[in-house]
């Protein structure tokens, strides 16, 4: 929300918007109808749907279920910087914006602020405030001569000075009341979650209303962005590498909750209508988060005085929730006569926006609670749910804080090193390894096809995306680990190199090897338990509670019963040509066959009738195999056809009775 509309000034404007709709469009999209398609397919939670596809990958599933509990560390590390800054409101507006009456200032003489420089003009007694007075400059040059280097910025310097004497003494009555208050959501129910989801994104949205409700004329808004275009910016990497992650982000990929959240829709849901529809809202709502930044930097540059302070917060200078504390703190006190009113509903909305993150790893608990422990009451799940935010708590107070950077834990840092290439194995398992084919039989089963392959209406139109998309995720996952850690030196890519090596540096490396180790450990573990004579790929096959095990199942006992020349799509000529050559070898072992049944046979029974017999068994297999190949052969031609929507009663019957 914060992020999103100062990285687009800050990386080329339209062209960075361009760059940004292509990877939501062409990545993003079809990787978030992946994870939704598949929790409604299967109903069931992250952990337990990478079971159903094979036991060796359940890792895979842990190691996201432990990122997206530590992604939700950084919502709630957001949340207690606004609870705080709430608190510092309660003695008003004025101590923060106003040199004279500030406490956060050293020197007041070298103060400046766009609320003073505002006041000076509504009293006429200047249209500066300078040297901690009203001056009436006449003349640009006469600002930049008189300012010092050591000028000082009311809001600026309060949210350096706000971050750290946060960090450093906690108010652990903010943390456990945040706590308090998402147990209290959580025991309305999978449903109530819900609700409050879109009731809060209903808020937002009629706030964004409001304030674009007296906007300036729109091609003046544009204007700022029209500045920030440059076409120097196309030939950055960082442009591209900040619209793929800001693409990511926004679709909640992976790590927040949205594949367990869909797991509670009804079976075969209408996950393409809704993946689109959950598109087109973020984007609507990027454009409207966006606008508003950009209305509240043309109104705090012309507020009807002509000299306006350059070092004002609301800018590009700083992002997230340093952003939100300072910009909307001076921004309100300059539109409003009574800016706490108006602050306090607009940190409590988005409070509620950045708490309603954190839902996703309730969804989370929920889905394992119904997936493997289903006998579960109501008062159990609420047991649960207590235990883990007890436990987060906990974990909040003696780790967080103790490695978080400033508004940055440790956990988001993980969650950036290892999310990419968890990405990948998603698609590997549910698209790749369980078979292109296969999964393209599920979604035309579930969703049906709707025109041609290249409809944006039809889902099977999604299917070349899980190539490329795989080709990104790894550059992606390369540059990322790159920047983080440095391994691969390409020192370009480096938002920041550091000057000091932090002390820290091993255990937060430590914590980002975990999620990539863990699946490994896991997958050992599982061979080690395994019978001697259980193959290692029936570990990666899909399991008997997957919907597609029959199917799967029956074409390959058909291709093991009656071999591949049933379900050949050569022609019968050549077929019969290629077949030609071992007719030869065909009768030469059948009469080696018929010698050694006359001198093996029972008593009682002479060559003839063995013959007999196993001829009639041989015509009983062959009369019910062709059904099987048969029916297997009519799937796979009406899927690629379009026209298949699941195989009729009496196919299914044959394929099912099937020895």
């Amino acid at each position: 929300m914060f992020s999103f509309p100062i990285i687009v000034l800050r990386n080329g404007g339209y062209f960075f918007l361009i760059i940004h709709f292509l990877f939501a469009f062409f990545i993003s999209f079809p990787i978030l109808h992946l994870e939704l398609f598949v929790s409604q397919h299967l109903h069931c939670g992250i952990v337990k749907s990478f079971r159903l596809y094979g036991y060796g990958y359940t890792g895979i599933g842990i190691s996201i279920l432990l990122l997206t509990v530590a992604n939700q560390n950084q919502a709630i590390h957001n949340g207690y910087y606004l609870l705080s800054h709430l608190t510092k409101l309660s003695d008003g507006v004025r101590p923060i914006v106003d040199c004279i009456l500030s406490s956060y200032i050293d020197n007041r003489t070298e103060c400046e602020s766009l609320f003073n420089n505002q006041l000076c003009a509504d009293q006429s007694m200047g249209n500066l405030f300078l040297n901690g007075a009203c001056t009436n400059v006449t003349g640009s040059g006469d600002i930049l001569f008189e300012r010092g280097r050591d000028v000082q910025t009311t809001v600026i310097t309060y949210v350096k000075k706000f971050m750290k004497d946060t960090q450093e003494h906690v108010n652990y009555a903010i943390v456990v009341f945040e706590y308090a208050f998402l147990f209290f959501c959580a025991c309305i129910g999978a449903k109530g979650l819900r609700i409050v989801l879109i009731s809060v994104y209903v808020f937002v949205v009629i706030f964004f209303i409001t304030m674009m409700w007296n906007m300036p004329p729109l091609a003046e808004v544009l204007s700022i962005l029209w500045m920030s275009t440059n076409p120097v910016f196309l030939f950055r990497m960082e442009t591209y590498l900040s619209a793929f992650r800001m693409s990511v982000q926004t679709y909640g990929l992976c790590v927040f909750g949205i594949f367990c959240l869909s797991s509670f829709r009804n079976r075969n849901g209408r996950s393409y209508q809704t993946t689109m529809m959950v598109f087109w809202l973020m984007m609507i709502t990027s454009g409207f988060a966006l606008l508003t930044i950009m209305i509240m930097m043309l109104k705090a540059n012309d507020l009807d005085f002509k000299y306006v302070s350059t070092r004002t917060s609301i800018s590009t200078n700083l992002e997230g929730i340093r952003f939100a504390v300072a910009a909307m703190t001076e921004y309100a006190s300059l539109v409003s006569k009574k800016p706490e009113n108006w602050l306090y509903l607009y940190y409590i909305l988005f409070l509620m926006m950045d708490l309603t993150s954190v839902f996703g790893g309730i969804f989370v608990i929920y889905a394992l609670i119904r997936d493997f422990c289903p006998r579960f009451g109501r008062i159990h799940e609420r047991l649960v749910v207590f235990a883990y935010f007890s436990i987060q708590c906990f974990f909040y107070v003696f780790v967080t804080i103790r490695f978080a950077d400033g508004e940055k834990t440790m956990g988001a840092s993980v969650v950036s090193f290892s999310k990419y290439i968890l990405i990948c194995a998603e698609i590997l398992v549910f698209v790749h390894s369980h078979g292109v084919h296969e999964f393209e039989i599920d979604v035309v089963d579930a969703l049906g096809e709707r025109g041609g392959q290249w409809n944006c209406s039809n889902p099977t139109s999604l299917m070349s995306a899980y190539y490329y998309s795989l080709i990104a995720l790894v550059a992606m996952q390369a540059i990322e680990s790159n920047r983080l850690n440095g391994w691969l030196q390409f020192r370009s890519l480096y938002d920041q190199v550091p000057e000091v090596v932090d002390p820290q540096t091993m255990t937060k490396f430590v914590a980002s090897l975990i999620p990539l180790i863990l699946p490994l450990v896991i997958c050992f573990f599982l061979l080690s338990c395994a019978p001697r004579d259980m193959e290692i790929s029936e570990l990666f096959s899909v399991t008997e509670a997957h919907p597609a095990f029959k199917r799967v199942k029956g074409a390959f006992l058909a291709q093991e019963m009656i071999g591949d020349h049933l379900l050949d799509r050569t022609p019968p000529d050549e077929r019969t040509e290629l077949s030609a050559p071992s007719e030869e070898k065909k009768s030469g072992s059948d009469k080696g066959k018929k010698d050694v049944e006359e001198h093996t046979a029972p008593s009682g029974m002479d060559s003839t009738e063995i013959s007999e017999t196993t001829a009639k068994e041989s015509r009983e297999k062959t009369q019910s195999a062709p059904k099987t190949a048969l029916a297997v052969s009519a799937r796979r031609d009406r899927s690629k056809t379009g026209t298949h929507q699941g195989v009729d009663q009496e196919t299914q019957e044959d394929l099912d009775t099937t020895p």
